[in-house]
């Protein structure tokens, strides 16, 4: 990423096709599988760290909820904010419980979105996941240490754009300051979490990551990046796990930047 600020902000070439690598959230997996690879072929990376998950080793809010959700016995599912009833008897009408649920939970942060999740649990009879999916702060360090980038991904993961600037600021700022802490180093890089709900930014949450130091910032919506595209909202291209959603993603993006 360093890289790329250097290429937005002064012009500065890279190699033909390049492309910069990331991954957020702070999943262990990126430790035990990504990080072997990229080591081997020489892929420098940049980690992207959703603090509470790693510091409290519990999964993201998200993450409970998807579970929760897709296995719970119940034949249904009421929405709590606007009491609606969602029935689970089948994978897609989980998926729409799942998508509400979300964006009931991208409004909320800390403790209120735990206690969300929590609902949602008990209501459906479900106890939390607790299979250690995260990285811990030693695995971390350990990215560093191998040269990637540690970069910040806010404290408790909700939508910037849909809490107000106190929290945001709080989630922003203390996210930088706990990492720098954990880490020993400076982080200059910053991902904006998109659980749902869109925007994911707003003109609030630039001028705070602007105001806490950050050097960039990136986002899920896609897009290639260019000379002089501003470094506190670069586009970003989304790996889905399915071959043709990937080329097709791909696809749309380089057309885009030649229209």
């Amino acid at each position: 990423m360093d890289q790329v600020l250097q290429f937005v902000i002064e012009g500065r070439p890279l190699p033909r096709r390049a492309v910069a690598v990331t991954f957020d959230d702070g999943f262990a997996d990126n430790y035990e599988c990504a990080l072997p690879i990229l080591m081997h072929y020489g892929v420098p990376a940049t980690f992207y760290i959703m603090v509470s998950a790693v510091e409290s080793g519990d999964l993201p809010w998200y993450c409970r909820l998807n579970f929760a959700l897709r296995t719970t016995s119940r034949p249904e599912w009421i929405d709590p904010a606007q009491h609606q009833t969602y029935k689970l008897s089948n994978g897609q009408e989980r998926e729409v419980a799942f998508h509400r649920g979300c964006e009931i939970g991208a409004r909320k942060v800390g403790c209120s979105q735990q206690e969300f999740v929590r609902s949602v649990e008990d209501s459906l009879d479900v106890e939390p996941c607790t299979s250690h999916l995260m990285m811990t702060w030693e695995q971390v360090r350990g990215i560093k240490k191998a040269g990637h980038t540690i970069g910040a991904h806010t404290l408790s993961h909700p939508n910037l754009a849909h809490i107000s600037c106190e929290e945001a600021h709080a989630e922003i700022e203390g996210c930088k300051q706990k990492l720098e802490k954990a880490i020993g180093d400076t982080v200059d890089h910053f991902s904006y979490p998109h659980p749902a709900l869109n925007p994911q930014w707003s003109p609030d949450t630039f001028q705070i990551t602007r105001k806490v130091g950050f050097k960039s910032a990136v986002l899920t919506k896609c897009g290639p990046i260019r000379r002089g595209d501003e470094p506190l909202r670069l586009k970003r291209i989304y790996a889905a796990n399915d071959l043709h959603q990937w080329t097709w993603n791909l696809d749309c993006t380089f057309v885009g930047r030649y229209i």
